[in-house]
This record gives structure tokens, C-alpha cells and sequence, in this order.
């Protein structure tokens, strides 16, 4: 065995330790915690106080109110419409003036695409969407209620 030699490599194998398993279980651990820390509860359980008396926001007198129900068809307050009055509903209305969308939970997507679309294309960008509406057609469910 030489050691002084001045031929010996310092940097040969046979001297040096093989980390390759502390890297992996270094990495398993990484990614253990990593896993871990996505699944824990949160640290503070926020309990927000519910309203017994809520009511829901009231249009403006302004605003258009556009629906649509389950069948994909277009209402402007309680009367039906086809696409091109919608498009002069949405031409005749103020410019500054809100746009409130009720679409049906089960309404066809494609219908509702359609007048946003009409709605964008007008320039017109002060809408509210509800997509949690019950839409029923006038004169199909209880009084009062309807587009």
C-alpha cells in the first residue's frame, strides 16, 4: 500500500464515500414533507357569522335584465326574445347602465355564450352574472316567479 506515492489519484474512488444513497433518502424526505404539508389541516379553524335577514342586491331601475332558462331561451324581464331582439335590447340600452345575466343552473351553456358574446361585442363590459338561477318561464311556475 503506497500513500505518498506521486502517482496516487486523490480523487480515486477506492478513498472516497459513495453518496448516492444519502441523496435519495435526502429526497424521499423532501418529498415526503413536501406531501405532507399539502395535506395538513389548517392552522386556525375560521367560523364566518351567517346573516338570518339577507336579502339579495336589487337591480337598478336602469338595468337590463336578461335570462335565460333551462331551454336555452332568451327573456328580457318576463318576455321572450330571439337573438336579434336581444341584440337591439342590449343597442337601445344605456351605454353606463348595468346588464344583469340570470342563467338557469341547467341552462345550455351555448345559449348563455350567445348573449355574453352579444354583450362583448356591443362593447359592453358592466354586467353581473347569477349562473345559480332557477329560471322558470312566464306563466310555467308558481306567481312571481319567473325571468
Amino acid at each position: 500500500m503506497i500513500f505518498d506515492s506521486p502517482l496516487a489519484d486523490p480523487w480515486s474512488e477506492e478513498d472516497g464515500l459513495d453518496m448516492t444513497s444519502l441523496i435519495d433518502v435526502v429526497f424521499l424526505l423532501l418529498a415526503f414533507f413536501i406531501l405532507a404539508a399539502t395535506f395538513a389541516l389548517p392552522a386556525l379553524d375560521v367560523r364566518l357569522a351567517e346573516a338570518e335577514n339577507a336579502q339579495g342586491a336589487r337591480p337598478d331601475e336602469e338595468a337590463l335584465i336578461i335570462s335565460v332558462d333551462s331551454e336555452g331561451k332568451i327573456y328580457k324581464g318576463r318576455e321572450p326574445m330571439d337573438a336579434a331582439g336581444l341584440k337591439e335590447a342590449i343597442a337601445a340600452h344605456p351605454p353606463l347602465a348595468p346588464i344583469y345575466f340570470n342563467v338557469d343552473r341547467e341552462a345550455p351553456f351555448g345559449s348563455f355564450l350567445a348573449v355574453l358574446d352579444e354583450a362583448k361585442g356591443q362593447r359592453r363590459e358592466r354586467f353581473m352574472i347569477n349562473a345559480g338561477a332557477k329560471v322558470v318561464a312566464p306563466g310555467e311556475g308558481p306567481p312571481g316567479e319567473g325571468p
